[in-house]
């Protein structure tokens, strides 16, 4: 499983979640890119290559946890949508980014992007969240997908009880056998 930071943040972000996971017998990577800086040339494919990797060494298919915008990055993997705008953290995005490597918000793209997923996904969201706009967190309803409304803070959702029973029940699952979660 590979999980991925959110922005400005990096490995110790994580790595109580790592610990987590690792703890419940899963095999866990760090995203390996350093601090999230946000989208720079060559990322994708980065991203991609690191999963390709660890699909090979492991022989089997691989899980994305991501949390804030790595939760992001993750749904862009599978497919993501909605307005990446609609963040407190949007201007401190642009700023360390000063336009380069944009994400492209043309409608044709967000069209796009606003089919279902159709890998099963879990999305985690708090309307406490105080940093992101719950909206952003949630993924259109398809066969396999849902959307899980928990109560904490955007820097909580890694160290939150429930978040975490819901990642480990949602990751237990076995492949193809995808069913929502029972609260």
């Amino acid at each position: 499983m590979l999980v991925l930071p959110g922005f400005v943040a990096g490995a110790s972000s994580t790595s109580f979640v790592r610990s987590f996971l690792r703890s419940k017998g899963y095999r866990v990577y760090d995203w390996g890119q350093g601090v999230n800086r946000g989208v720079r040339d060559g990322l994708r494919g980065r991203l991609t290559d690191r999963l390709d990797h660890i699909t090979q060494r492991n022989q089997a298919t691989i899980s994305l946890v991501g949390w804030s915008a790595g939760g992001i990055y993750a749904r862009e993997i599978a497919r993501v949508r909605g307005n990446l705008r609609a963040t407190s953290a949007w201007p401190a995005y642009t700023l360390l980014n000063r336009g380069r490597h944009a994400v492209d918000l043309t409608p044709e793209v967000l069209g796009s992007r606003a089919e279902p997923l159709s890998t099963p996904t879990t999305c985690l969201y708090s309307r406490y969240d105080g940093i992101v706009a719950w909206h952003l967190c949630t993924s259109l309803p398809s066969p396999t997908t849902e959307n899980i409304e928990v109560r904490s803070t955007h820097l909580g959702f890694g160290h939150h009880r429930r978040t975490l029973g819901i990642v480990a029940d949602r990751l237990a699952l076995p492949e193809g056998a995808w069913r929502p979660y029972a609260c």
